[in-house]
């Protein structure tokens, strides 16, 4: 895409969709939250099993981290205590990847850490140190995963559903959920959300990255869409839709 019409496109559509009241919840999701109500009841029950893993995935800039939280705000006012684990959080520190001279591929994330952290969560640890990934200012951190009381874990990331090696995370996973959207309105959100960083990337630098990021998507997460028990269409107005997960 010649970069000046991307550049001219995003603003458009932004200055467009901020005239748009959005939508963020609809009760036609009632299926996906009764699913996972259940999923944490049933570990109410027994708490000597597993807290039950629910993978959300979908391409970047989709909105999974915004969707796992209002999922949880959600399952918070059933009663559910739940975590949220990002994937995002195991990128490695913005220098390393530099070194790695490419705009995006598998060698950005931390693999072995996740490994670690989700072999912590079978062994019924309660409290995990994990590192933290802040991506508007670049900071590398770490965290205790607090999992007292908790029912249910929301995994959400762009690999998360993926069942090859070596992100098979898949495998660590009760059940996911796929989110998708129109291509325009990724490359629309995700540049919203570029320019709120304090060192965005230029219009030329982001749609190169975005063709990498994009390439790797269809190339080694796209397929994992059939790994997912619910798929939630999101629409320009930030509306969600449950559809037929084939």
């Amino acid at each position: 895409m010649n970069s000046i019409i991307f550049k001219q496109f995003i603003f458009l559509f932004l200055a467009f969709s901020s005239f748009i009241k959005a939508e963020e919840f609809s009760e036609n999701l009632s299926p996906l939250i009764n699913y996972l109500v259940n999923r944490s009841e049933c570990h109410k029950q027994d708490p000597s099993q597993t807290i039950p893993i629910i993978a959300i995935a979908g391409c970047g800039g989709v909105g999974k981290t915004h969707f796992a939280n209002l999922i949880m705000q959600k399952l918070k006012k059933e009663g559910v205590q739940c975590a949220v684990l990002p994937f995002d959080d195991f990128l490695l520190s913005p220098e390393e990847r530099r070194k790695l001279g490419t705009q995006w591929d598998l060698n950005h994330i931390s693999c072995d850490k996740l490994h670690d952290v989700f072999f912590q969560i079978l062994s019924k640890e309660k409290w995990i140190k994990k590192p933290t990934y802040n991506p508007l200012k670049k900071e590398v951190g770490s965290e205790i995963l607090d999992l007292q009381g908790c029912n249910l874990i929301l995994f959400e990331g762009l690999y998360t559903l993926c069942s090859h090696p070596p992100v098979n995370f898949f495998a660590y996973c009760d059940s996911g959920i796929f989110l998708e959207a129109d291509e325009a309105d990724i490359f629309a959100w995700k540049w919203g959300r570029e320019l709120q960083k304090d060192f965005p990337r230029s219009p030329q630098q982001f749609a190169k990255h975005m063709e990498a990021y994009l390439s790797d998507f269809y190339t080694t997460v796209a397929y994992s869409r059939k790994n997912a028990t619910f798929v939630i269409k999101k629409g320009s107005q930030h509306q969600y839709f449950l559809i037929p997960a084939y």
